[in-house]
């Protein structure tokens, strides 16, 4: 079961899976209002190439095309547009934050973080900045400093878009029942905004289903993703959501039709190998293996490509199988230093048990959860460590 360590960070910046095959099938080359948009701005770019407020709502259109796609291309384009920006006013506002999530959605977030602080030091009355400062010390895993950061972003300007980031900041700290309501607060506010996007709508509902998915609730969760699809058909976080609950209930015809309609849409590694534990459920092991390669070679070419955004899903992928572990927690080490994050502790700490080193995996298993995020995968992690050390009273409190 995918759990909120992959979610809890999928705030409204740029953290998506990116694509490993750029040809575009029917899905993915339907129009949209954002293609519309993205047209408009690249004309008005070529009539006057030097205009950053332009380039800035260029770049801003590709933001959103990723959103809606899980593309890392109009990323790509996104950050092109914003360098040019900054090269015609290097000190815009709009091309600051732009750039810091640009960073973020890269997996650079010590330089996310210094854009972040120029942007509040450039207009420190405007929210968004210290959203996105937030956003990259939390990815950098200081929870108090974002807790500062989204304090004064909701302060300025509550909505959405700051609401959404306190609700992920209380995942981290464990509060279910204040993130689903700081959630609630996102979707309603944004309902009530004519700036709205039905694909940020879309997400507060895949999000709040993703919290209630974590905490066993099928049911509930299940609704989000449906209420999801209804703002926007064929939104692929959604799709791959509703098959996850198919699969966690052993509809697993359901679970693999839905996959398949999200590979579609996007040939994501993650959703290879969540199609892949499908088949094995039903003893299609061959068909299994072959995703799970397809997978990991996925992951290697990216890695190959300078994209650290990989790093820990790799490190996990052999892991779980128990092999090339030297590989593995070399992986898993880099990933932890650019991200000191619970997954990044987590990460670490499995990697080591699986190949033995106990109490260095207990160091870190214990670290991913020092600050009570309630993640049944990190919980699983710690018990199992626990269970081979022999501390079976916290091995049994922390299962349960």
């Amino acid at each position: 079961m995918k759990t909120l360590l992959s979610l809890a960070l999928g705030i409204m910046v740029l953290t998506v899976a990116s694509c490993a095959d750029n040809k575009p099938d029917k899905r993915q080359v339907r129009q949209t209002r954002t293609d519309e948009i993205i047209n408009f701005y690249l004309k008005k770019v070529e009539e006057d190439p030097s205009s950053y407020v332009f380039l800035n709502k260029l770049a801003q259109a590709y933001m959103q095309k990723a959103r809606e796609t899980g593309h890392f291309r109009y990323y790509e384009s996104s950050a092109d547009a914003v360098k040019r920006s900054l090269d015609a006013s290097p000190d815009n506002y709009t091309g600051l934050v732009y750039m810091a999530l640009i960073k973020i959605a890269e997996h650079k977030f010590k330089d996310a973080l210094q854009y972040a602080e120029r942007a509040v030091e450039t207009e420190p009355d405007k929210a968004y900045g210290y959203g996105v400062l937030g956003d990259a010390y939390l990815d950098l895993g200081d929870v108090e400093e974002a807790r500062a950061a989204y304090d004064k972003m909701l302060e300025l300007s509550p909505g959405l878009n700051s609401w959404s980031r306190v609700s992920n900041l209380k995942v981290v700290r464990g509060d279910t029942q204040g993130a689903l309501h700081a959630m609630e607060n996102a979707y309603s506010l944004g309902l009530k905004s004519f700036r709205t996007s039905g694909e940020n709508l879309a997400w507060t509902k895949v999000m709040k289903g993703s919290i209630y998915l974590n905490t066993g609730d099928l049911e509930r969760a299940e609704n989000c993703f449906r209420e999801a699809l209804e703002i926007m058909p064929d939104y692929y976080l959604a799709l791959e959501h509703l098959a996850e609950v198919n699969a966690i209930r052993g509809n697993n015809e359901n679970a693999e039709r839905l996959y398949r309609e999200v590979l579609e849409i996007n040939p994501a590694p993650e959703f290879h190998l969540a199609l892949a534990d499908v088949y094995r459920n039903v003893n299609r092991t061959d068909e299994a293996r072959k995703l799970e390669e397809r997978a990991r070679e996925i992951y290697e070419d990216k890695i190959n490509e300078g994209d650290a955004g990989y790093l820990r899903a790799l490190a996990l992928y052999y892991a779980d199988r128990g092999e090339n572990l030297e590989r593995a927690r070399a992986l898993a080490e880099k990933d932890l230093e650019a991200r000191k994050d619970y997954g990044a502790y987590d990460t670490l700490g499995w990697v080591y048990y699986n190949m033995g080193n106990y109490e260095e995996a207990l160091s870190m298993a214990r670290q991913s959860v020092k600050e009570g995020t309630r993640d049944s995968k990190l919980y699983y992690h710690l018990g199992m460590i626990n269970y081979k050390i022999g501390n079976y009273d916290e091995a049994e409190e922390k299962q349960n």
